[in-house]
């Protein structure tokens, strides 16, 4: 039973990467996520690779109500 979890697990993984790799249509690279992988093992940074966006947060204003209501 172990064992036949953890290669489930694994091919949960493998499927995983290539919905990934349908969803994303990378032209650059045949299995996107193993790519992403094999960046990262390698120590190749972020900034190059350019696999994720290098902003993730943004500004925005909060308006508020002038009528205060107490």
């Amino acid at each position: 039973l172990y064992v036949v979890t953890k290669l489930f697990y694994t091919l949960n993984i493998v499927v995983q990467f290539v919905l990934l790799n349908a969803c994303l249509k990378s032209d650059e690279y045949l299995f996107f996520g193993f790519q992403v992988l094999q960046d990262l093992l390698n120590g190749k940074p972020w900034t190059e690779s350019g696999h994720f966006p290098r902003v993730t947060l943004c500004d925005f204003e909060v308006r508020y109500l002038a009528n205060l209501n107490r």
